[in-house]
């Protein structure tokens, strides 16, 4: 007698509601088994549009799309459930022209059955076959970012649809923990203890990139997708894929990149859900738009920005991409498909940045605090800075020609030079000078007075030092 299937899955449910703190998270700890939401698959509907062309006219959108969900369900057979759902090519025009664009288009409404819609378009270009894939999530309500690829015959179109098919997928994860909210972020993947068709574990790779997501859920512990909120400015990495043995078996270790102060991610309650998504390599280029942060339709010209790229143990090097023009803007920056940092810059002093990830927006726009004021008080102390060395260096000059003058008992020059030094030293405008920089400084923010702090200390000590030779004028 067969084991019915309905009991399975009612075994699988019935591990899932083991609660996180009953975990084995020692060292030397038994290995745990799999919870629920890792044996859950996702149920994933295909999309295939194809925009009519000569080459394309044999090739009907149905039967390919049915080829390529076979081939996909072959290759990764246990966390995949595909179906073909061709219901949505009756707007092929408007997918075809909004699927390539990093702005994400309106939001779908999928089947209850539904855990991903994966759309894949197809045209002819430039003696080519342009393929594009993108990924609704139904669970967050997010569009993933577009990839795309391109092949030379008719007869690859299968194989590389299901490819970028998988390349469009964005996994889930789930956070249990987070002792660090840097490096410290332990999760698990949906569907991750599901071998694939060849038996292989089904990886998130170390690198990936993922927007966090907070989700309220119903009684019965369900997500409500209604509730679906972003994390803003904030992403996740993956430091460490899951291990398949041991402990620690199945667990993802991530660290973020965030924007944000304070608690980024809130504590554990058994009614809200924090979740993941990861985010399609993808590599559209973004325009940079630089605001001012007390009036943010103020656009910020001859700012610089700078990228910064973050490699596996978060690490940045900055390169210079571009300056903002009159409208406040660089007008394309290219982003590896990884997560970077975008920076700006003025008199190489940073005033703000972002993380990004190519392919989910077509513009950033980041606000940071108007530097001009800073820039005017750092001109008008470094003028200060130069009189003071001027007069110094003249002090010197004029001393010693002084001394010159005395060993040749040459009085007339004597008494010239004398009045000179005098003149030079005795000077109140530089302390004037000095005393409305003060006051000027006092109204400023706390960074300007911060970044400007040791040219202040600068022109102080050279008062001082105008002050000490005054004391030993002849």
């Amino acid at each position: 007698m067969r084991f019915p299937h309905c009991y399975l899955w009612f075994a699988i449910i019935a591990i899932g509601l083991v609660p996180p703190a009953l975990r084995a998270d020692g060292p030397g700890t038994a290995a745990v088994p799999p919870l629920s939401w890792e044996l859950t698959p996702y149920r994933i509907q295909l999309c295939v549009l194809v925009q009519p062309a000569a080459r394309l006219a044999a090739i009907r959108e149905a039967e390919l799309a049915e080829q390529v969900a076979a081939r996909a369900q072959a290759v990764y057979g246990g966390p995949w459930q595909v179906t073909v759902n061709q219901k949505f090519a009756a707007a092929r025009n408007r997918w075809q022209r909004e699927l390539p664009l990093a702005d994400p288009p309106a939001a779908l409404e999928a089947e209850a059955n539904c855990d991903k819609v994966i759309f894949v378009a197809i045209r002819e270009q430039a003696g080519q076959f342009q393929l594009t894939a993108r990924e609704w999530d139904v669970t967050t309500r997010l569009w993933n970012a577009p990839i795309m690829s391109a092949v030379p015959q008719t007869g690859l179109l299968v194989e590389e649809a299901a490819e970028i098919m998988q390349g469009a997928l964005g996994p889930l994860i789930r956070i249990d923990e987070v002792t660090d909210k840097a490096t410290g972020i332990l999760a698990r993947a949906r569907g991750g203890a599901i071998p694939k068709r060849d038996g292989s574990p089904w990886i998130i790779p170390q690198g990936t990139v993922l927007r966090p997501v907070l989700m309220q859920t119903d009684k019965q512990g369900q997500p409500q997708p209604a509730t679906s909120t972003v994390i803003p400015a904030t992403y996740l990495t993956v430091l460490a894929p899951a291990s398949s043995t041991g402990s620690n078996q199945g667990v993802i270790k991530c660290g973020s990149a965030f924007a944000l102060s304070g608690d980024i991610f809130p504590a554990y309650h058994p009614a809200q859900l924090r979740l993941a998504v990861a985010v399609a390599p993808s590599t559209l280029p973004v325009r940079v738009r630089v605001v001012d942060a007390d009036a943010s339709e103020q656009p910020l010209a001859g700012y610089e920005v700078q990228r910064a790229a973050v490699d596996a143990q978060q690490n940045r090097k900055l390169a210079a991409v571009g300056v903002t023009n009159q409208q406040g803007v660089v007008e394309r920056v290219e982003i590896a498909p990884s997560l970077s940092w975008l920076y700006v810059m003025r008199g190489g002093a940073p005033l703000g940045g972002l993380p990004v990830v190519p392919g989910l927006q077509s513009e950033v726009v980041i606000a940071v605090k108007n530097d001009r004021r800073r820039l005017e008080l750092a001109a008008e102390i470094a003028e200060l800075n130069d009189d003071l060395l001027d007069t110094m260096a003249r002090l010197a000059i004029l001393g010693q020609r002084l001394r010159e003058a005395v060993l040749k008992r040459d009085i007339a020059l004597t008494g010239q030079l004398s009045q000179e030094l005098r003149a030079a030293a005795v000077n109140p405008r530089l302390a004037a000078r000095l005393a409305e920089f003060e006051k000027q400084m006092a109204s400023t923010d706390e960074g300007t007075q911060a970044r400007l702090a040791a040219d202040l200390q600068k022109a102080k000590n050279g008062i001082e030092q105008l002050k000490e030779a005054q004391t030993k004028l002849p």
